[in-house]
């Protein structure tokens, strides 16, 4: 950490890396249920997808950040998860779904299925490139290849 002194390093909690599904992920340790909640709400109330870091600069977006800070967790609080779903956006649904997915893939596959004849837009952005997809499409190629573009929902 630049410009962080020697007792402030000490203090700051390192993260840690887990493997979920196919994908590493960094967590913070002993994050509170409340802050987890917090970012499950990110996750169901999305706006967009994006797959990875985004634009020119190559941020993560806020939703992206929030997914691999619940991916680590996601097994106790699978219920929340599922919860979510039912009130979550076109976009949110695809981040829970795959968080589910990692936990309970067969209850995962089955929203996939469910999701096939949506017809809600998902503004999808993956490195520069930002595009409308339709969230029936994206759960159909989930479920034909557990793949939409550069996102996977893990092993199969």
């Amino acid at each position: 950490m630049s410009g962080a002194s020697a007792d402030e390093q000490k203090q700051t909690p390192r993260c840690t890396k887990k493997r979920i599904s196919d994908r590493e992920v960094s967590a913070m340790p002993n994050s509170s249920d409340a802050e987890y909640s917090q970012k499950l709400a990110i996750l169901a109330n999305a706006k967009q997808f994006s797959d990875s870091a985004v634009g020119e600069s190559a941020i993560a977006s806020p939703e992206y950040k929030a997914f691999l800070q619940c991916a680590p967790r996601v097994a106790q609080h699978k219920k929340e998860v599922v919860d979510s779903l039912s009130k979550s956006t076109a976009a949110g649904k695809i981040y829970l779904i795959t968080l589910l997915y990692a936990i309970d893939n067969k209850s995962a596959l089955e929203e996939l299925k469910n999701l096939q004849s949506s017809k809600e837009t998902v503004v999808y952005k993956s490195g520069c490139e930002v595009f409308n997809a339709n969230l029936g499409s994206i759960a159909a190629d989930l479920l034909k290849s557990g793949r939409y573009l550069g996102w996977t929902l893990g092993s199969k």
